[in-house]
């Protein structure tokens, strides 16, 4: 019943970080940059998914490109080819 009474939408609401120093953890990403948020968890002592929401605050994507940056375009194409 509680629905019928507020139509309007409830925003999620901006909690701090408890468990997770944000400090240590902008140091992690900056020492290692490809470590899994498992490794991270490990080292910060805290849970992968208390890692997984604290990087979403700290706006911290990685996003995988199609192209590989050591690829070579021209051998590609060639073995394609072939």
């Amino acid at each position: 019943m509680r629905w019928s009474k507020t139509l309007e939408s409830i925003t999620k609401r901006n909690k701090p970080a408890t468990k997770i120093d944000m400090e240590a953890l902008k140091l992690d990403v900056e020492a290692h940059p490809d470590a899994y948020l498992k490794e991270r968890a490990q080292r910060l002592q805290v849970s992968h998914n208390c890692v997984w929401l604290a990087l979403k605050r700290l706006n911290v994507t990685y996003k995988k490109t199609l192209n590989h940056p050591k690829a070579d375009q021209e051998k590609h194409s060639v073995f394609c080819e072939r």
